[in-house]
């Protein structure tokens, strides 16, 4: 679809958009890269990632050859299945060149027999991308780009240790709507400390006027032995409290609204038919398989990580070895209950069996307050969307009460924080 036909539909769409009744998920198994490298880490980022400053072009080299190792060792141990999407994060992969990115994911598709029509997601950084870069891409296949885009106040960009400034931030966004993929996403975030809903609504609506199908807003987490950890225990900065973020979700939504984008899942809006295809995976509990450093992935009912140790990762495999660092095959009950708490993310909840549903119509019964956030109906048990706002408390209650009626036999009814009161 054209940037013209995007920017149309998207006026038509000024009332709420209309939600799939069901999720666009298939049980094909994804695939997932994760690319380390990128120009500056991040002030909150907590992922496998170095700055290419300090990555010489013979360890960049070593990296590829042992991602392609890592690839062919997989194709011969694996038995055959299907894959619809591949998903290229990071670090920001757009920091490799432009050929070998390609070169790459040719080799996925043809190793992996990738359909036509599969999805295939890049994600980018605005310092790293050109029309070259982007005209190549879609020569390799990709058809739908995530943008890292954050902010587009200069003040927010530099207090996240962002690469780029506002004025060269929108010229990219232009390349990227203008620039032919199927899908293209945009990524902000909100709860920075000293933002203000002036300049969160400023970002959403400069973002927005580009028409993006989907868009991720999520909420800025202190995590890992980051700058913004250090900063937040040192008293230098302070994060918003809870009814400062409650605000500024408010006007996320109201805004992603306005533009035709439908919540589909805590953290993302779409037009109908543009959803991220390969995150539903992980909220369906369907399998993929994880390449890279650091990278988790879940085959065979058995979850596992990759070393983040980039010394490790290329070691393992000259080796011919798989860089994996931890695995763990859950038992029936822990990946129900994980299915529970994950699928609970998504507007359309979790399908319960019949104990289950006897189990927490009970829970609500007893705790009437609880209908606002939580809805049981048709064997199904989703989030409202004041329910969303407290997803990680309900996804523990309900998994808490389900895990021991499940042991116990009946239900322990617990107090809900006021938070959700």
């Amino acid at each position: 679809m054209s940037t013209l036909s995007l920017r149309a539909e998207g006026r038509r769409l000024g009332v709420r958009p209309r939600t799939p009744q069901k999720p666009p998920v298939s049980r094909a198994r994804g695939i997932y890269i994760h690319i380390p490298f990128c120009l500056r880490r991040c002030s909150y980022c907590d992922f496998a990632s170095y700055p290419c400053v300090r990555i010489s072009d013979r360890l960049l080299d070593a990296y590829l050859a042992a991602l392609r190792k890592e690839i062919q060792l997989y194709r011969l141990s694996l038995s055959p299945s299907r894959y619809d999407t591949l998903f290229i994060g990071g670090g920001t992969p757009t920091t490799l060149p432009p050929g070998e990115l390609a070169r790459l994911i040719e080799l996925v598709a043809r190793i992996f027999n990738l359909p036509a029509g599969a999805e295939i997601t890049v994600e980018a950084n605005p310092d790293t991308i050109s029309r070259e870069y982007l005209a190549t891409l879609r020569r390799a296949g990709v058809n739908r780009i995530s943008m890292g885009v954050q902010s587009t106040d200069d003040r927010e960009l530099a207090f996240l240790h962002r690469t780029y400034r506002r004025r060269g931030l929108l010229e990219k966004l232009s390349l990227v709507a203008e620039a032919g993929f199927e899908s293209f996403n945009f990524d902000l975030i909100y709860g920075i400390p000293g933002q203000t809903p002036a300049s969160w609504g400023r970002s959403l609506r400069e973002v927005l006027s580009f028409h993006p199908p989907h868009l991720s807003a999520y909420q800025l987490t202190p995590e890992g032995r980051t700058p913004l950890v250090r900063w937040i225990s040192k008293g230098w900065v302070e994060m918003p409290d809870d009814s400062q973020v409650a605000e500024l979700t408010g006007i996320l939504i109201a805004k992603a609204e306005s533009f035709g984008l439908y919540r589909y899942e805590v953290s993302n809006f779409a037009r109908p038919g543009h959803e991220c295809r390969h995150n539903l995976k992980y909220w369906f509990g369907v399998e993929y398989l994880a390449l890279g450093l650091g990278a988790y992935g879940h085959l065979d009912g058995i979850r596992y990580r990759n070393t983040t140790s980039l010394r490790d990762y290329v070691e393992c495999l000259s080796r011919n070895r798989l860089p994996v660092a931890w695995m763990e095959q859950a038992d029936t009950e822990r990946r129900r209950l994980e299915e529970l708490a994950v699928g609970l993310r998504t507007i359309w909840g979790v399908r319960m069996r019949p104990a289950e549903e006897s189990k927490l119509a009970e829970l609500l019964g007893l705790h009437p307050e609880l209908i606002r956030y939580l809805a049981l109906a048709e064997g199904k048990l989703s989030m409202t969307s004041q329910g969303l706002e407290h997803l990680d408390y309900l996804a523990s209650l309900v998994t808490f009460e389900l895990s021991r009626a499940g042991r116990q036999g009946e239900i322990e009814v617990r107090k809900p924080p006021s938070a959700v009161e």
